[in-house]
């Protein structure tokens, strides 16, 4: 997943309703729409770092208890600007970490 390009769609588009956040993420596949809830919950929880913490190998797995049909309505409540700014926090985190995208 390019996390830089999932920013940019989302900066492109509302995410004001439900629909609507339904619709950007029908243009990712399944698993990539794990990988954003994902991120954008490891970048909150990472709002006042550089970089994840020694031994913490991010994964979108941290995100397995929540339903995917779930996912539309997450974006939605959060507000397109939080959750630009959380995948910022978590794209800036992983390049400081040398995390490679890869593994996620």
């Amino acid at each position: 997943m390019d996390i830089k390009k999932v920013i940019q769609d989302l900066e492109s588009g509302p995410i004001s309703t439900k629909a609507t956040a339904e619709a950007f993420l029908d243009s990712y596949n399944s698993q990539e729409q794990k990988q954003i809830i994902a991120a954008m919950y490891i970048g909150r929880d990472y709002f006042h770092e550089n970089q994840f913490k020694e031994g913490h190998l991010p994964s979108s797995s941290e995100v397995d208890h929540i339903p995917q049909t779930d996912y539309a309505e997450i974006l939605q409540s959060k507000g397109k600007e939080n959750v630009a700014k959380y995948l910022g926090i978590f794209d800036k985190c992983a390049e400081n970490s040398k995390f490679d995208m890869k593994n996620f």
